[in-house]
């Protein structure tokens, strides 16, 4: 279940769940959790059923299992115990219900306990796979499960499972399994890592990628899946051609669904080389390089949201609802968090009017509730889901076992009744408190520590009671662990202390590169020894731990020194086995060895190999600002800028490296709301630049965080100061007169003439020089806020002459996307000044031109430029009816890139 895939079966009819019988499966969960717990209880026992030894064997015969000569032992055991007076049993019944819960447990589990016993013991203890006292809380979460088919395009349904680590949050929710056998349902499952190093949000749509892939294999399979073509079709309704192309770089498994799609909107070269950039899932920069334009990553990100939120909705109904798990989100990074509140608490995507077709989806969110305070990053998250009108959130906690069901769980591990471990499992609980993981781990040390050992006398695992519990066992699990970990073979320990750096798992690919290294030839054989003591897994493609504390147990078999040291060696023989050095683009598996150079430390290394670290981070840094992933953008600069902080004279010998990082950590800082650091980035550059050009990145993301901050008016000054710089100064406002304006709006007319919107798009070419490149863009930024509200009056002089000097540029020295607010700002203003009919079609000309610049270069009309001109001038000459569905087109097409304030203003 904690795997990303649906429950229904291939071929299956597609069909909601049943609530009347959901409802009795809830009803019998609760019900069921005192028996299942091994209560001294007689409910629904009879027995006369269990009276005789003929019956226990005709139980274990009906199995299929045979017996060797004689009456098997827990049987032998019980008659004898039965016999015997209370003061010659080691453990006596203490009541007739004592006797029934035994005799019911032997018939409930003959394969454990109707089976000869081996001369010698297992090599590790074997614990049960279910919800041992959870049944309550398990029928909680299938309450709200059964409620999901019923759909409600307005409100969704969150399950927040929380308790301390090690208490079995993640299988309560893989119990779901067993009572959902057969209802089609969807699933996506997802696990957020401590020390994983993962691009944000690669967590989730990792998952997202491998459920499609999963749909992809199925799809191949010779019968057709009725539920998955319906899937297939509402996807392809939801998202279009364009945006199924956009998400292919996230997700690419989606891409493959749609091999139609992908040949015609991109060629052969293009599905290539899209292939290759996977993780790059969007194309635009937040800001631009020479060669590239800018696009508020807050616009993106709202554009990635909205895209997940249509996924999300094509891939649920009543018919298959989703269930999305996210365990151990409160190692979420805040980009995830925001991506499951837009998830939760935004309907934007949903057609109102349309109730056919409701969301049926719902979230189980596991966290350690220990673990989040309120400084905590996930705190504010759960007080904004608590309060939204638009979710339904419960609460389920996972507590300490009772000592019912810890004895249960003992019982299980030794093959043991009841009875029989019931003083020890008392013990046991007390000391771990409850908590499952602390006691698996406190009785396999004990086993491993021979505390309790197996007895070929009588054939069973025996202990002395007093010695247990002399023994102390520490607060801290996971110390406890690593005491354990210890007594392992050392390959085994080198194995997992190395494993261990990576988090929870890591890539199986990953770890056979690195096994190929020197320093790391004896990794695979330990790799198999790991698994065959159940230590790690390898599933999918990837080693992951039993458990995380068992991978923090591991961790601190190092002290912090060794750790550095282990992260250092893994990175470095990793990028030299690979030649990072040399690539352009790096990939997931180069970042990972980033990360663990990082994770070292280490600056006892030449000079040399500082700077070449530095330019490491460095290009890792664009890389993640490339994809819109700010934080590790702001990590790898930092990273990148202490490799160099032991050369004094930086600035001197390494000017292109500290420029690059500090330039990008600027950039980072300012997306990621962070102020006064922002402030310190940038200031290293201004001082250190050589030159206005050098600067005029880190001047772009100045006036921008001026304008953020509702200070309009500095950003318009800044922006004037460097357009002086960049050899297109403007007039100071009190020097502007009508006289001056006019001329300007009629040079600009006479440049353009007669010109169609035929002649302009065939004389349309890209600008190439980078000074006027930045020009357009800056005279851009100041057209939209002289025009903002609470601007200075005077500024809106400007917007005749500013737009008449981005026509003059772009005509002289070649046009941008932005060239088109040149246009639609003059248009604006002739239509502003005037309202004669002459000008009224001056204006409209201005505005067809304008709409014809970005499809002579061949790139996407900007949502912000359209808005503007099919709101400001096109509906001036077309009545409302005729453009009302150019608008409401125009507000999906706003809402699908992320453009949220524009496409509230079409709507309304």
């Amino acid at each position: 279940f904690l795997r990303g895939r649906d429950l229904s079966r291939p071929g299956q009819t597609a069909r909601s769940a049943n609530s009347i019988e959901c409802a009795r499966s809830c009803d019998a969960y609760k019900a069921n959790d005192l028996q299942s717990t091994g209560e001294s209880t007689t409910d629904g026992f009879d027995p006369h059923l269990h009276s005789s030894k003929r019956t226990i064997v005709d139980v274990a015969e009906q199995a299929g299992l045979s017996f060797d000569a004689g009456t098997p032992d827990p049987v032998r055991r019980l008659i004898s115990d039965l016999l015997k007076s209370g003061d010659e049993v080691k453990d006596p019944f203490k009541s007739f219900a004592d006797v029934l819960v035994e005799v019911k447990q032997i018939a409930d589990s003959p394969e454990k306990f109707l089976r000869s016993y081996q001369p010698t013991p297992p090599a590790r203890l074997k614990y049960p796979a279910g919800t041992l006292g959870r049944n309550v809380e398990l029928g909680n979460l299938l309450e709200v499960v059964v409620r999901i088919p019923q759909g409600d395009e307005s409100r969704n349904e969150l399950v927040l499972v929380r308790g301390p680590s090690g208490s079995g949050k993640s299988a309560l929710v893989r119990g779901l399994e067993t009572p959902m056998a057969g209802w089609a349902y969807n699933v996506i499952s997802l696990k957020f890592d401590r020390l994983a190093h993962r691009q944000p949000l690669t967590t989730i749509t990792s998952a997202f990628d491998y459920f499609f892939s999963s749909i992809v294999e199925r799809r191949m399979g010779l019968a057709e899946d009725e539920n998955i073509e319906h899937m297939v079709a509402m996807l392809e309704n939801e998202l279009g051609s364009s945006s199924i192309v956009v998400l292919s770089h996230v997700l690419p498994s989606l891409g493959r669904l749609f091999p139609r799609i992908m040949r015609r909107v991109v060629s052969d070269t293009d599905l290539e080389s899209l292939n290759n950039r996977q993780e790059q899932y969007l194309p635009r920069n937040v800001v631009p390089s020479d060669d590239q334009e800018s696009e508020s990553d807050a616009n993106n990100t709202n554009r990635l949201h909205h895209l997940l939120r249509r996924v999300i909705h094509a891939i649920s109904s009543r018919e298959c609802p989703l269930i999305i798990f996210m365990d151990d989100v409160q190692w979420a990074d805040q980009q995830s968090l925001d991506l499951l509140s837009s998830m939760l608490l935004d309907f934007d995507h949903i057609d109102h009017m349309n109730g056919d077709n409701p969301q049926c989806f719902m979230v189980i969110g596991s966290y350690r509730d220990d673990e989040v305070t309120e400084s905590h990053i996930l705190h504010p998250y759960l007080v904004r889901f608590a309060e939204a009108p638009t979710l339904e959130v419960t609460q389920i906690t996972v507590g300490p076992l009772n000592e019912r069901s810890a004895n249960l769980l003992v019982s299980s591990a030794l093959d043991l009744p009841v009875r029989v471990t019931r003083p020890l499992s008392a013990v046991i609980c007390r000391k771990s408190m409850g908590n499952p993981l602390g006691i698996i781990t406190f009785l396999d040390n004990l086993v491993q520590s021979s505390v309790i050992g197996y007895s070929l006398v009588e054939r069973r695992w025996t202990w002395d009671i007093t010695t247990v519990q002399g023994i102390p066992m520490d607060d801290n699990v996971a110390h406890f662990i690593t005491q354990g970990l210890r007594q392992l073979p050392l390959t085994v320990q080198e194995t997992i202390k190395t494993i261990s750096c990576f988090g929870f798992s890591v890539d199986a690919d990953f770890l056979r590169q690195l096994s190929s290294s020197p320093g790391f030839a004896g990794l695979a054989s330990g790799l198999d020894q790991a698994r065959a003591l159940r230590i790690i897994d390898l599933s999918e493609g990837r080693y992951t731990f039993s458990h995380d504390k068992v991978q923090e147990g591991s961790y601190n078999l190092m002290n912090e020194e060794e750790q550095r040291d282990r992260h250092n060696r893994i990175g470095t023989e990793s990028v030299f086995t690979t030649g990072v050095f040399e690539k352009s683009v790096l990939n997931s598996f180069d970042l990972i060895a980033i990360g663990q150079i990082n994770k070292g430390r280490s600056l006892e290394c030449s000079g040399d190999m500082r700077c070449k670290f530095g330019a490491l981070n460095l290009k890792a840094a664009k890389g993640s600002v490339d994809r819109y992933d700010f934080s590790s953008a702001l990590t790898y600069s930092q990273e990148g800028l202490r490799f160099l902080e032991p050369d004094k004279e930086r600035w001197s010998t390494n000017y292109d490296l500290c420029l690059g990082l500090n330039e990008t950590a600027g950039i980072s800082c300012f997306s990621l709301a962070l102020r006064e650091k922002m402030q310190s980035f940038l200031l290293e550059v201004f001082e250190n630049g050589r030159c206005h050009d050098d600067k005029i990145r880190s001047y772009f993301v100045l006036i921008r965080s001026y304008a953020t901050m509702g200070s309009v008016d500095r950003a318009s000054s800044k922006l004037l100061t460097v357009l002086d710089g960049l050899g297109e100064g403007l007039p100071e406002p009190h020097e502007i007169t009508q006289a001056m304006i006019k001329h300007e709006v009629q040079t600009t007319q006479a440049l353009l003439g007669d010109a169609t919107e035929e002649i302009l798009s065939l004389n349309i070419r890209g600008i190439a020089n980078r000074r006027k490149k930045w020009s357009i863009q800056f005279m851009t930024l100041l057209l939209i806020y002289i025009t903002a509200p609470g601007h200075k009056s005077g500024m809106t002089k400007y917007l005749p002459i500013v737009s008449s000097r981005i026509i003059k540029l772009s005509h002289q020295w070649g046009y941008s996307p932005y060239s088109a607010f040149g246009f639609t700002g003059l248009a604006l203003s002739i239509r502003a000044n005037s309202q004669s009919a002459d000008n009224f079609e001056i204006a409209r000309r201005l505005g067809a031109l304008s709409s014809v610049i970005c499809k002579g270069l061949k790139t996407e009309e900007m949502p912000q430029e359209r808005f503007y001109r099919e709101t400001h001038i096109v509906y001036l000459f077309q009545p409302l009816q005729a453009v009302a569905a150019t608008i409401q087109e125009l507000e999906k097409s706003c809402l699908m890139q992320g453009y949220v304030e524009f496409a509230a203003l079409s709507a309304f």
